[in-house]
């Protein structure tokens, strides 16, 4: 199966491109974002619950703030893999203490965080347009790469 791949560039064209469907899903690494974009879920619902239990003041432990930096190191090195710029900037602002520090995350900034960064990432891949094309209207030249 050929697809027609449309990204939008910097300069706001949008070039055609013919790509197989394993072509955009390797490019974009849908299966790595689609697994932490799950990760993300599943520790902000996690967090929801700590919150609804002592409050959104309440910080979390170091274990949690070093799955909060790990989720934001993997969602920054797929961005960059896939050319989210957005999403990149987006993610490169958040705000990770170092372990040693005194400034602590309360439970809130945490969910705060991931929101912007699981929205980011979708706001990105929203700006991606794939169409469907039949094998027999591709021209042979552009199925051999010519």
């Amino acid at each position: 199966m050929w697809m027609m791949g449309e990204d939008e560039e910097s300069d706001g064209k949008k070039p055609a491109r013919l790509q197989t469907l394993l072509d955009i899903v390797n490019h974009y690494c849908a299966v790595q974002i689609t697994l932490l974009l799950e990760q993300i879920a599943v520790f902000r619902r996690t967090l929801t619950g700590m919150k609804k239990t002592y409050g959104g003041g309440a910080i979390p432990s170091s274990e949690q703030i070093a799955k909060f930096s790990g989720l934001v190191g993997t969602a920054s090195d797929c961005c960059f893999a896939v050319g989210f710029t957005d999403a990149l900037n987006c993610i490169l602002r958040t705000n990770i203490p170092e372990p040693d520090s005194k400034e602590k995350l309360d439970v809130s900034t945490v969910i705060a965080a991931l929101n912007v960064i699981h929205e980011s990432m979708y706001e990105e891949m929203s700006k991606r347009h794939f169409l469907v094309v039949a094998p027999d209207r591709v021209a042979k030249s552009q199925v051999e790469g010519k």
